[in-house]
């Protein structure tokens, strides 16, 4: 990947170091290769059909070693403001 190439670090530690702790995101975290959501959790359900209802909670497949995430409302709202006013140019990082 081109941030463990660029920086010899694992593209977890780069944005655990460089964005969630910086922006105080501290209900955010790297799941690594867990294939469960930390508890408690917000369930989610979808309907295939008439009395299929079928929990599609956990997280899907991805690259785990590099982009397994998980973060709450109010970290996603956080990070999200923060983008609309563009701290991510200004150099004015919260702490």
């Amino acid at each position: 990947m081109v941030i463990q190439k660029a920086t010899g670090h694992a593209a977890h530690q780069e944005i655990e170091g460089r964005i969630v702790r910086p922006l105080g995101l501290d209900q955010s975290r790297w799941m690594g290769t867990s294939p469960t959501l930390p508890r408690p959790n917000a369930e989610a359900y979808q309907l295939f059909g008439p009395g299929s209802r079928v929990d599609v909670t956990d997280p899907m497949p991805v690259d785990y070693e590099n982009l397994s995430w998980v973060t709450t409302t109010r970290n996603e709202n956080r990070f999200r403001a923060l983008l609309a006013v563009g701290w991510y140019r200004s150099g004015n990082w919260p702490g």
